[in-house]
């Protein structure tokens, strides 16, 4: 990965924001593995946290194998669920 954890958090809070469409990660802000997404992740759960209150809850994504191959996956995906994230 060419950014950093908290650079490609940043990224990812910004296509939130404004409410544009799923989409893979632009090379320059992609995690090379799953472990090296497990630092981006922490920091976007802390940012989050700080507009959204704590997580309450967990979601499992990418079930569906056409949603993996369009990011690049193999594998499903756990992610936590903030308590004002509606």
């Amino acid at each position: 990965m060419s950014a950093s954890p908290a650079h490609t958090a940043r990224w990812l809070l910004t296509q939130h924001r404004d409410r544009l469409d799923f989409q893979a990660l632009p090379q320059a802000v992609r995690p090379a593995s799953v472990s090296d997404a497990c630092p981006v992740q922490a920091d976007l759960v802390c940012r989050k946290a700080q507009d959204c209150g704590a997580p309450i809850a967990w979601n499992i994504a990418l079930w569906n194998p056409a949603v993996q191959q369009m990011v690049g996956l193999d594998a499903l995906i756990a992610g936590r669920v903030p308590a004002g994230s509606g």
